[in-house]
């Protein structure tokens, strides 16, 4: 009996990594969703975003094809704006351009934006901030880029990660600074941050739809379970204030190559709507 017994919690754990593991590397997925915005725009209506986070090239398995996946993925979107918020490598510049070489074919029509999250200062932030220009990405440390769009002002601000400042004191997180001298009258606002509790320093921002990852939305039981109760906002749409917060669940993975959420590595396609 204790033997049948014990057979049979060996079989179920095998059947459970084994499905956590196809998970983890499965083909990304494209998780769309539509977005109500408060007093967008008619000629805003159907602006697309898309969105990686978390991508953590340098501890990948099969990490060319898996990026190369990525790429084509996000191309096919086609998107007006395209948002990565950060941890996107696991080591440095040197050991890890080639690697992250395939990110740099990444297309949006109207700009691909940039912030950095804790991963980049275990791995020389500042490096991969210059490294990460010659993509052509708008790298936004705490500033903002506007956007003239259909003859409206659209803000897409960004932020060091919450943490930064543990590592570099000048990269400390403020969201305040990222909007300071922005457009008055801009009729969408963005921000980048890639801790989603950065949403705690904008209580007195008007952020329309502020993009985050960070989470991994727990990744496998039972931190799918407990980040809920150290994240305010730990996966997916939410509601903030007057505007909304999203988690993206992560493009790759961290740790063990392992996944028991309900999407393997995330790519967000974004379609705003009016409210």
């Amino acid at each position: 009996m204790r033997q049948s017994s014990r057979a049979g919690i060996l079989g179920a754990t095998t059947a459970v990594f084994g499905y956590a593991a196809h998970r983890a590397l499965a083909e990304p997925t494209i998780n769309r969703i539509q977005i109500s915005i408060d007093n967008l725009p008619a000629e805003l209506e159907g602006l697309t975003i898309g969105q990686i986070s978390d991508v953590h090239v340098g501890q990948l398995q099969n990490e060319d094809t898996y990026l190369k996946k990525i790429v084509a993925a996000v191309n096919s979107l086609n998107v007006d704006i395209m948002a990565i918020t950060g941890d996107v490598v696991d080591g440095s510049v040197a050991r890890l351009k080639n690697s992250v070489a395939p990110l740099a074919q990444i297309q949006s029509k109207l700009g691909t934006f940039y912030v950095t999250g804790n991963h980049e200062y275990y791995s020389g932030a500042v490096g991969w901030i210059e490294h990460f220009k010659t993509f052509g990405w708008h790298v936004l440390g705490n500033e903002h880029a506007t956007l003239n769009v259909r003859g409206h002002a659209i803000v897409v601000a960004g932020v060091h990660d919450l943490k930064a400042e543990q590592r570099i004191p000048a990269h400390a997180c403020n969201p305040e600074k990222a909007f300071k001298n922005s457009p008055e009258n801009a009729q969408l606002t963005l921000l980048l941050a890639h801790h989603p509790g950065t949403s705690e320093l904008t209580k007195n921002l008007k952020v329309d739809l502020q993009l985050s990852g960070h989470t991994h939305a727990g990744q496998y039981f039972p931190a799918t379970w407990l980040v809920q109760y150290f994240h305010k906002f730990s996966r997916g749409l939410n509601r903030n204030q007057n505007g909304w917060v999203y988690v993206n669940s992560g493009t790759g993975y961290w740790g063990p190559p392992l996944r028991t959420t309900d999407i393997s590595g995330e790519i967000t396609h974004i379609t705003l709507m009016r409210a």
